[in-house]
């Protein structure tokens, strides 16, 4: 059984035919549960079905049988011309009867309905095939996916219904309300402490992406590091939800500030990365690889993070299988196949990254919600003119606008050009191949532009991230799907270093945010910035600026601006990109025009910090709270 690829059988279907988890219908006018938990079997697939709801952390279609997710495109990062249900969301068109395809309060109480029902009758099972190891390892399962739908939850909505055991009687009045923020976050953490001992180090059956401890315990992570972050830990003691009350009057969400919260989330996130395997040794690490010129190669360590399949840094996964929606949407169409190109990088996201000397040569300025940003031209950026350069990666010599010279390494894994050489197939740098290569064209009537398709780059950039060249999607050649990273360590790091930069600076340990700068072919942060020692301001701003780079298009940006609430300046105003309606992209043309990208102003008002519960819920439940400001 493939990883989290759902396993459907006729009386499984059955179950989920309904538009609402209340109406779900007990499984005994198709089946008893003694028929359905009879044989192992039996067991598996239902096991299998709880997962169905978990949505795909990467950018998919509506046409696939994963559900959807707006992340990227409602973020800072990217800028997409296709259109979905996301538009409503950063056009100020969005309510609570809209954008029913992001609905995930309906998913995730399928999925807790299911679970609880697995654990309820899975001991119906007697066949001898069902040993009590297997049956131990299926229970853990079932209620480590219902803690995640719970933290998938908290993450969207904020304070939920919890639910215990329970299974809904969808014939039986239903009014329930939300439980304090804090409450639900405790349930979730205990959840994961639970089953966290009462899974095993790696699977039970050697399946990529089956539940673990690790996974667990990274899940937990970074729940508490949302819950000590501002939107829900204000440091001021100003919550924007300090009038969010349930029917006694006690806030729903906490209005106090609590420094301890961070200590908490610093060593949840200690306890993954000190996590051993059966032989003593961290069971995690950072994907390094080297070469004959480094011990460290900045570059091959990239790519091997990430066209690896589960690699030693990947804690939570999701295998691909045959999805390739999210590479067709990255590689410029000018590839040809079946790549659309039609998600780009903004150039506020291409100017978060670094130099290769780790200083940082752009700062972002917001104003009237609108971006601007200074330059800081002693670190040797320049955005003017042009000069020949040889990519550090691909080692193609060709004419570069200055601005994308020198940068750090991630800038030249994640991020295409135009008039940039682009490979793809197999092949390797001191050997490129002619015939798989395009000189991508983002101008209009370009090879990959606007004017003959609507699928073209906004931005006059490209997404080459999780993009490794050996897929060629004009061919349908593809190497071994990687699997995409719901949680890898590199994050775990991360969020241990801003949890202790915000509870105590001069406490914090810099080896793991300097191992990550290492793999990245960057020097310790203190050596580029040591005015940052004990100096919690700066150093926040540093490590919100490394995870923006090193966690780019990992569907972490989005929630990163929520919970640091600084998401009405950066995701609200105009997006930015060169002028891609110019009929060249020649040097010094109009093209690198700094611009508007054609998508238009976004909106992201107050209310948008926790997502609504749509309205149709609502109506069935006369004691559920509407999320803030939405009502």
């Amino acid at each position: 059984m493939k990883t989290l690829k759902l396993i459907f059988i006729s009386f499984y279907m059955f179950l989920h035919v309904s538009c609402d988890f209340l109406d779900m219908q007990p499984i005994e006018p198709y089946q008893t549960a003694e028929d359905v938990f009879e044989k192992l079997s039996g067991v598996q697939a239902y096991l299998a079905g709880i997962w169905q709801w978990i949505p795909a952390e990467y950018l998919n279609g509506p046409s696939t049988d994963i559900p959807t997710v707006p992340w990227l495109p409602i973020s800072d990062e990217t800028d997409v011309s296709f259109n979905n249900d996301f538009i409503k969301m950063i056009n100020g068109t969005w309510t609570a009867s809209s954008s029913g395809q992001y609905d995930k309060w309906h998913h995730c109480y399928k999925g807790i309905r299911e679970a609880n029902y697995f654990m309820q009758n899975v001991d119906l099972c007697n066949d001898p095939d069902l040993t009590e190891e297997y049956k131990t390892a299926y229970l853990a399962e079932a209620r480590f996916v219902r803690a995640y739908y719970y933290y998938y939850l908290l993450r969207m909505y904020g304070p939920v219904c919890l639910m215990g055991d329970e299974i809904i009687d969808p014939n039986a009045d239903f009014n329930r309300a939300r439980s304090k923020y804090e409450e639900c976050v405790q349930y979730v953490c205990n959840e994961f402490d639970t089953v966290a001992f009462k899974l095993g180090i790696d699977p039970l059956d050697s399946r990529g992406g089956k539940p673990t401890r690790g996974m667990a315990l990274a899940l937990k992570s970074r729940l508490l590091l949302y819950a000590a972050s501002p939107l829900f830990n204000n440091p001021d003691n100003n919550s924007i939800y300090k009038d969010y009350k349930n029917s006694a009057g006690e806030h729903l969400i906490p209005v106090d500030y609590s420094r301890e919260k961070w200590k908490k989330a610093a060593d949840a996130a200690l306890d993954v990365i000190n996590l051993q395997d059966l032989s003593g040794n961290k069971k995690y690490g950072l994907v390094t690889a080297s070469s004959a010129m480094s011990n460290i190669d900045p570059y091959e360590s990239l790519n091997s993070l990430y066209v690896t399949p589960w690699n030693k840094e990947i804690i939570f996964g999701r295998y691909l299988n045959g999805d390739h929606t999210y590479y067709s949407r990255c590689v410029p169409r000018g590839v040809g196949g079946s790549a659309w190109g039609g998600m780009a990088p903004t150039l506020q996201q291409a100017d978060a990254y670094a130099m290769e000397s780790g200083l940082y040569p752009v700062t972002p300025v917001y104003a009237n919600g609108e971006y601007s940003y200074t330059i800081d031209a002693s670190t040797g950026y320049n955005e003017e003119g042009f000069e020949n350069f040889e990519h550090p990666y691909d080692k193609y010599t060709q004419q570069t606008p200055k601005m994308f010279i020198g940068r750090e390494p991630r800038f030249y894994m994640d991020i295409i050009w135009n008039g940039m050489t682009y490979f793809f197939g197999i092949q390797t740098p001191q050997s490129p191949n002619a015939n798989n290569s395009v000189k991508v064209e983002y101008h209009y009537n370009g090879n990959s532009g606007p004017g003959s398709s609507h699928n073209y780059s906004l931005t006059g950039l490209g997404l080459r991230k999780w993009n490794p060249r050996q897929n060629n999607l004009k061919t349908g050649n593809f190497i071994p799907d990687p699997a995409w990273p719901y949680v890898r360590l590199g994050e775990i790091y991360l969020n241990y270093t801003e949890a202790m930069i915000e509870y105590d600076c001069t406490q914090l340990d810099y080896s793991y945010w300097d191992e990550l700068r290492e793999r990245a072919g960057l020097p310790p942060i203190l050596d580029v910035y040591p005015d940052a020692y004990n100096n919690r301001q700066k150093l926040q701003d540093l490590v919100r600026r490394e995870r923006r780079v090193e966690l780019s298009f990992e569907s972490a940006r989005y929630f990163d601006t929520r919970r640091w609430q600084i998401a009405e300046q950066t995701n609200a105003g105009y997006m930015w990109g060169f002028n891609v309606m110019e009929n060249t992209g020649a040097e010094n043309s109009a093209f690198w025009t700094r611009t508007h990208t054609g998508r238009g102003k976004r909106y992201f008002e107050k209310k948008q910090y926790l997502f609504p519960v749509m309205q149709n819920h609502i109506d069935r439940d006369n004691l559920l709270e509407q999320s803030p400001f939405w009502r």
